[in-house]
């Protein structure tokens, strides 16, 4: 410390260079550093305070500022919580909505897969039916030229027929009258049936019946059923019988000649009803038919188809044997195929006589092989739809009882008459069966499927199957 000399007094100089003005100089040296230590102090202390006010003040508003940051945390622990729940909710209802997606398309893709595959089916079938409406309608043009033809050919052999009719009737008289002149009484009244030698002991008398055979051959079904109930409604037995001797005269005899007495023969069958047929004489006149057609080779192994057809189509009438009823049948399943089978069996109505067989258990699957080939074959003006129709409940039973083979062919003749507006009210009461089928058969059989779809489309029922659209 370095004193000064002033004026007013002593100044006293400290040691870290400061001054002290004025100080007392009756104090001592260590008093006046005391005193200025004390100063000293006190303005520290001083600052101290004020610091510690400061700090006071700081620690207030950062407890606030922390307080605030905790809310604030807490605030945020719960907004993460409240995400984290949200976010597994929402993880849960992603992974069910992407499996449920996933079902779903998979289910769309199979049931779009089985679309396809019904689109093809349905696709070929329509391109079938195409092809067969194409075909069909250029064979109606063509029937219906050959049908004006035809007619007027009809007319003028309707013509032709009746005056062969009065002309025999003529001739008969006239030989009848000749004979009663010649015989004694007691042999007139055979006369009036003529054996088969009498024929041939005139030769004018055996042309003019090969003739006349040969023009009745060819009336129009319907006209000689008319015929007959007019002229022969009670004389069933002497009738079959007369053509029982002349197909037994006639064996040796060509085709052109044969043809007329087995087509003559085969339509007094096909006109007869069924109660007539079980008659006893009847089934001893069918005997013998049978008999002859079986044993002489002309006949049903005869190298003419017609011939041959109309033969097979008399003894699946007339022929109580088994055997023979089996060979008959395989030889019209194997001559139906052949060119103009099927109009020889048609215009002979042999359908008529085949679906009267339709209950013979035995029979029945070679029945419905030919009536199919016969369905596939004919036009649309044929006969030969219609006359399924009145036998629908017995197709319904075989389609309900049957094996395999007999649902398939069944359902095939199904399909093709549904087509009719005549059968749709006998098949819809069998919608439930057709459906039934369809249901059995969807792995094992795809035709019965096929073709049962195709009869509830026909019959306007197709929409109530489950998938059917």
């Amino acid at each position: 410390m370095v004193e000064h000399g002033s004026s007013s007094g002593t100044d006293l100089l400290l040691g870290d260079g400061g001054l002290i003005w004025g100080y007392d100089q009756s104090l001592s040296p260590d008093r006046i550093i005391q005193t200025s230590f004390i100063e000293e102090m006190s303005t520290v202390s001083s600052e101290v305070k004020d610091l510690l006010e400061t700090i006071k003040s700081r620690e207030t508003q950062l407890k606030k500022q922390e307080s605030l940051v905790y809310k604030r945390q807490l605030k945020i622990d719960l907004k993460e919580k409240e995400l984290r729940t949200v976010q597994e909710s929402v993880n849960n209802e992603m992974a069910k909505l992407e499996k449920g997606t996933l079902d779903t398309v998979v289910a769309l893709q199979n049931s779009i897969s089985e679309l396809k595959k019904e689109n093809c089916r349905l696709k070929e079938s329509f391109q079938n039916v195409s092809k067969n409406h194409s075909a069909s309608k250029a064979e109606i043009e063509m029937i219906q030229s050959k049908n004006a033809k035809l007619e007027k050919q009809l007319s003028s052999a309707n013509g032709r027929i009746k005056n062969l009719i009065k002309l025999q009737n003529v001739k008969i008289k006239e030989l009848s009258e000749n004979k009663e002149n010649i015989q004694s009484p007691p042999k007139t009244k055979k006369i009036t049936k003529p054996r088969p030698q009498n024929p041939r002991q005139d030769p004018h008398t055996s042309e003019l019946l090969k003739i006349l055979m040969r023009a009745v051959s060819n009336i129009d079904q319907d006209y000689f059923s008319s015929l007959f109930e007019e002229s022969f409604q009670h004389q069933l037995s002497s009738l079959l019988s007369s053509l029982t001797a002349y197909l037994k005269g006639v064996t040796q005899s060509s085709a052109v000649v044969q043809y007329p007495v087995l087509k003559l023969t085969l339509k007094c069958l096909s006109v007869m009803a069924e109660p007539e047929c079980n008659s006893p004489t009847l089934k001893v006149i069918f005997r013998k038919i049978a008999e002859i057609l079986c044993t002489e080779g002309q006949y049903s192994d005869s190298s003419h188809l017609h011939s041959r057809l109309v033969s097979c189509l008399i003894l699946s009438k007339t022929s109580m044997q088994v055997q023979t009823l089996q060979k008959s049948l395989k030889q019209i399943l194997t001559d139906v195929q052949e060119e103009g089978a099927v109009d020889i069996i048609l215009d002979n109505s042999g359908h008529s006589i085949l679906l009267s067989s339709l209950s013979d258990p035995i029979q029945v699957k070679l029945i419905l092989n030919i009536l199919i080939l016969l369905t596939l074959n004919s036009g649309p003006n044929d006969p030969i739809l219609p006359g399924l129709i009145p036998h629908l409940d017995r197709l319904i039973e075989l389609l309900e009882e049957g094996d395999t083979e007999i649902i398939t062919s069944v359902s095939i003749l199904l399909q093709r008459v549904s087509s009719l507006p005549a059968a749709k009210y006998r098949l819809k009461q069998s919608a439930n069966l057709l459906r039934r089928m369809i249901n059995e058969h969807s792995c094992s059989n795809s035709l019965v499927v096929l073709n049962c779809k195709a009869v509830l489309m026909n019959i306007d029922c197709f929409r109530q199957i489950p998938g059917g659209g």
